[in-house]
């Protein structure tokens, strides 16, 4: 499958309804009739840069607790590896049901908790 190129005309007529006109940019790429693989892309792009000027502002601030941080890292990675894995062997429905149930728990507790 080839990658679709677009002309610089349609990029500046999308990026115009999204900055200019405030429309989402999930809506603009249903608009415009590009994919889902590219919206998903546009995505990961904004939550990226949002989450590296997040660290950045930890950093300069000096808030950043390295030790403690690098073992949440290492965890959240081992974590994801274990159940991308475990989630490929699993029948679909199981693997919605413990998402359901792990997110209805974690708001429950932090519900009550604070």
């Amino acid at each position: 499958m080839s990658r679709k190129i677009f002309s610089p005309e349609f990029k500046a007529e999308s990026a115009s309804k999204v900055l200019d006109d405030g429309m989402s940019i999930s809506a603009a790429c249903q608009t415009f009739g590009v994919g889902d693989t590219a919206m998903n892309g546009q995505k990961l792009l904004v939550s990226s840069a949002v989450s590296l000027i997040a660290i950045a502002l930890f950093i300069h601030d000096g808030v950043i607790a390295w030790y403690e941080g690098t073992l949440v890292l290492l965890g959240t990675l081992a974590g994801g590896y274990v159940a991308a894995h475990l989630s490929r062997r699993l029948p679909q429905s199981y693997v919605r049901s413990a998402v359901i149930v792990a997110g209805i728990v974690i708001t429950r507790y932090f519900f009550y908790a604070t």
